[in-house]
């Protein structure tokens, strides 16, 4: 059981300082968190596009697993760039 959290560890706690980022820049406002997350999850590129822009050959490769979640990563620099009103990246701790 101790290599499944540690798994998760590493796996997810890169994430951790966008997420605090995002949760700063809303004012601390977890509703406002939430509904930022879903209109990312719904402005996202669709897995699709993602593997026709990498030319990957399936969702499991390596690829377009990196891919997707850099296709995300950037959706997020753009919903905050859009929700602060600047044109310049928002800096992701």
């Amino acid at each position: 059981m101790k290599n499944v959290g540690l798994a998760n560890e590493v796996t997810y706690s890169r994430h951790y300082p966008p997420l605090e980022t995002v949760h700063e820049t809303l004012g601390h406002d977890l509703a406002k968190a939430v509904a930022f997350f879903r209109r990312v999850d719904k402005i996202k590129p669709t897995r699709a596009a993602v593997m026709k822009r990498l030319r990957a050959s399936n969702e499991k490769s390596a690829l377009f697993v990196g891919g997707d979640e850099a296709a995300i990563v950037e959706t997020i620099h753009s919903a905050l760039r859009a929700h602060t009103g600047t044109a310049a990246p928002v800096r992701l701790k």
